[in-house]
């Protein structure tokens, strides 16, 4: 099937906790031998499940990460030192250890740019799941076909692997659907941005000036006066940006939930967009918004309003 995978496998004394910093039983690259390396394919006496990466750039960046990593002499294996590729890296230019679960981990994060938190193989394919970058999971059985980037872990507590190498091209991957804000959506943001057709500033400290519905920018003007007309064309041109901000997540959204984070990053910018949703699964962004309640270190009613709003829309089923 010319299909190889690569793991954590075990330390220089064939144990698992204990084991010293760095790769004691790799002799050469490709390394197929060490303690964190390759190997051909297998089926796994508890079975596999399959958790596959819906874009093709991050399951090939998640090979390279694995294959990088069983070919890093500094990488060893040790359960009870097994945090040491996440603070030192896949690269890491100094010994350092890893286990099975906190490898794919670090693969998973470098990759994508996003910590998929901590896992253990009894609970990594529902917390790699939770990121919404991968397709649903599925056993693996003869005649499935397994591609390069593809999560393997066992059915049960026991092993988890990359496939670094596969013979099998994986097709060209549907463009992902670009959701639009709804009538609801665009609706919320009006009612939270009142249309002001003078270039203003609602806090002196603000960098840029600010017209229409909250169109803030360099390309606005002190004095600066516009039309009804002109502050929706100012929206309809955010709007998209922010919808793209959204699309570009990658989270498998309903039109609800698209509507909320389409007004979040509106208000708040796409750094802030980043770093709420940035290791949270669905619940934890809904409740993580009302952080965001602040200007200038001060909590103001108004965003108060906005994000208990925000957060309502996101909760409620379509």
């Amino acid at each position: 099937m010319g299909i190889t995978i690569g793991s954590a496998r075990h330390d220089e004394k064939n144990g698992y906790t204990g084991g010293a910093k760095g790769d004691g039983l790799q002799t050469s690259t490709p390394d197929h031998k060490g303690e964190v390396s390759m190997q051909n394919f297998y089926v796994h006496k508890k079975g596999w499940n399959v958790l596959r990466p819906k874009d093709p750039d991050n399951a090939k960046r998640i090979a390279d990460n694995m294959k990088a990593a069983c070919n890093n002499k500094n990488l060893g294996y040790s359960q009870s030192d097994r945090y040491g590729v996440i603070k030192d890296g896949i690269k890491t230019t100094k010994p350092s250890n890893c286990d099975c679960s906190s490898l794919v981990r670090a693969c998973v994060k470098e990759a994508v740019g996003k910590d998929p938190g901590d896992f253990t193989t009894a609970n990594a394919i529902n917390k790699l799941s939770a990121m919404g970058l991968f397709e649903p999971a599925f056993p693996y059985n003869y005649s499935s076909v397994l591609y390069s980037g593809d999560i393997l872990c066992t059915k049960t507590k026991g092993h988890i692997v990359i496939v670094t190498e596969s013979s099998n091209s994986r097709p060209a991957a549907k463009p992902l659907k670009q959701m639009k804000i709804s009538k609801k959506g665009l609706e919320l943001i009006k009612s939270f941005e009142s249309c002001q057709l003078t270039a203003y500033k609602a806090v002196p400290t603000e960098k840029y000036y600010t017209i229409g519905w909250g169109h803030n920018g360099a390309d606005v003007k002190p004095g600066m006066v516009i039309s009804s007309a002109q502050a929706d064309a100012y929206l309809a041109v955010d709007i998209a940006r922010f919808e793209k901000a959204v699309n570009d997540t990658g989270l498998q959204l309903n039109q609800n939930q698209f509507d909320s984070l389409t007004s979040f990053v509106y208000n708040c910018g796409t750094k802030n967009l980043r770093n709420l949703i940035n290791n949270r699964t669905l619940p934890q962004i809904a409740d993580a918004m009302l952080l965001y309640n602040k200007s200038g270190g001060k909590v103001l009613n108004g965003l108060v309003r906005r994000r208990n709003a925000e957060r309502a829309l996101f909760l409620d089923p379509c």
